[in-house]
Parts: structure tokens; C-alpha cells; sequence
């Protein structure tokens, strides 16, 4: 894919994770447990590492971090 090609691409998907995080904080869910979630996941940086195991817990790691902190907004 040339460059042009991938900058579309990045531009389409920002949109949409945009709209997601818009429509969570309009309709409140921000405040709601899986809408919050959802926003942790839109807010993690580079330097975190995102997991959600089999039974769909959220886990954020820190970079160099032993053990991973898990989300307990439920």
C-alpha cells in the first residue's frame, strides 16, 4: 500500500474510534461500567499494554510493570 493509501486508512479508523468515544460521553455511558472500559481502551497509551482474557476482564500493564493492574470499575 502506498503512503496515501494508509493515511486514508488511519484517518477512517480515527474517525470511527472518535464517534465511538462522542457517542459514549453524550449518551453518559462514560459513567457505565463496559462504557468505561471502552474508554480505557480508546485512552491507553503506547507504553500500555491492553489484554481482556476469556471471561472479557480488562488488563492494563505499564511498560517494565511485574504485574498487570487490573480494572475494577465493574
Amino acid at each position: 500500500m502506498n503512503n496515501d493509501t494508509l493515511d486514508r486508512e488511519r484517518e477512517f479508523y480515527f474517525g470511527k474510534l472518535r464517534d465511538i468515544e462522542e457517542m459514549l460521553q453524550k449518551k453518559g455511558l462514560d459513567q457505565d461500567p463496559l462504557g468505561s472500559e471502552i474508554l480505557k481502551i480508546l485512552y491507553a497509551s503506547e507504553e500500555e499494554q491492553v489484554t481482556v482474557n476469556e471471561k472479557g476482564e480488562l488488563t492494563i500493564t505499564q511498560a517494565g510493570e511485574a504485574t498487570p493492574e487490573v480494572a475494577d470499575d465493574q
